[in-house]
């Protein structure tokens, strides 16, 4: 991901904020790495309570298993950072039934990772009931720049997921 002005990176959020106020669907949040960012970006501005419906941090791996039902296999197998691990963590977001697109996001902010290669490493699902896409990102620099990048990106792909959404109805 390109560096962005603070202009840029304000209109990633007011473009996701205004894509789910048009389109009328429900979100549901799962956030890791990202600690909350994504949420707070959207719920910072007035209005959100239109389409916000929860919004879940489950940073350690015993919150991803015991709060989303991500399997203990799955992390053991592939680490709580893997594009399994960001499905599962979006699907559990659908099971209510009460959101109609997900962002969940898992991932490496730093400053230390299993092995030093994989700081910046992340997996972000957005989706909805029909298809959950996952996107693998290597972002850079410092903990809270990977967290802050992060964010973007997922907002980008939800609102990637909304104008496709448009365009089929």
């Amino acid at each position: 991901m390109k560096k962005l002005t603070k202009q840029e990176e304000q209109e990633v959020i007011y473009n996701a904020f205004s894509l789910l106020m048009k389109t009328g669907q429900r979100l549901s949040i799962a956030e890791s790495f990202t600690g909350g960012l994504i949420a707070s970006a959207l719920i910072s501005i007035p209005g959100a309570s239109a389409f916000m419906h929860e919004a879940v941090i489950a940073y350690s791996d015993a919150a991803k298993i015991n709060r989303l039902g991500v399997s203990k296999e799955t992390i053991k197998k592939n680490t709580a950072v893997s594009s399994d691990v960001a499905y599962d963590m979006a699907a559990a977001m659908l099971q209510d039934g009460n959101a109609d697109v997900i962002i969940a996001t898992t991932g490496y902010a730093g400053p230390s990772a299993p092995h030093p290669s994989l700081i910046g490493e992340c997996y972000i699902a957005a989706g909805d009931r029909n298809h959950i896409h996952i996107f693998k990102h290597k972002l850079s620099g410092g903990r809270e720049n990977i967290m802050r990048n992060g964010m973007l990106a997922a907002l980008e792909a939800l609102a990637n997921l909304l104008r496709t959404k448009t365009m089929k109805e």
